[in-house]
């Protein structure tokens, strides 16, 4: 990764999960996909390569969640994609969860 990382929001659940947070603020479609996948993937490598761990030290031995905060709903082709990335964070032992306006979606 040689540009600049920005997480919108980094904190943790009482357990001490590290929840990386990915905010977006209008309705997301198909369109929208390839960047939502990208920034899926900088939020991953930047937690497994340590980068968040740097930064933030105290969670150096956290487990990661990718968290999606969606204030509007979504298309449905873009709750089966997170349905998909949710499998692949799984392989890496992250986890990702998705909120749409306020309340925790089903993936």
């Amino acid at each position: 990764m040689g540009r600049q990382l920005t997480i919108d929001l980094v904190t943790r659940a009482p357990d001490g999960t590290c929840i990386l947070v990915i905010a977006e603020d209008r309705p997301l479609t198909t369109e929208d996909l390839p960047a939502l996948q990208s920034r899926i993937y900088d939020y991953r490598d930047s937690a497994l390569g340590g980068q968040v761990a740097a930064r933030f030290p105290e969670v150096a031995r956290s487990a990661f969640v990718i968290r999606v905060d969606l204030h509007a709903a979504p298309d449905p082709a873009v709750m089966r994609f997170l349905r998909d990335m949710e499998a692949i964070l799984a392989m890496d032992r992250m986890g990702l969860e998705v909120n749409v306006l306020g309340q925790r979606a089903e993936l």
